[in-house]
């Protein structure tokens, strides 16, 4: 039972802190159990769960999350040109 009109003494809660890196991308419905850690540019499709911490830049599907693909790293380039021509503003 985990109702929040249910008295603690009756129920086993857990609660760990969930990460999210930079550049994840996570598409409708994705869900990230706690203690889960997204790694830096991981992008998951709709529907996605997570039961285990993920590896960086890659392409996540399914229940549970099953590596597709890997993901291109060409959007830091992008965000470092952004980057500077935001600064020079």
């Amino acid at each position: 039972m985990t109702n929040s009109t249910v008295p603690a003494r009756f129920k086993s809660e857990r609660s760990e802190r969930v990460e999210i890196g930079e550049h994840v991308i996570l598409g409708a419905g994705t869900v990230v159990l706690e203690g889960v850690r997204l790694a830096d540019g991981t992008a998951a499709g709709a529907r996605t769960l997570f039961l285990k911490s993920s590896e960086p830049w890659t392409i996540y599907v399914g229940q549970p999350a099953r590596k597709l693909r890997p993901r291109s790293k060409d959007l830091l380039t992008l965000a470092a040109k952004f980057e500077q021509e935001t600064d020079d503003d």
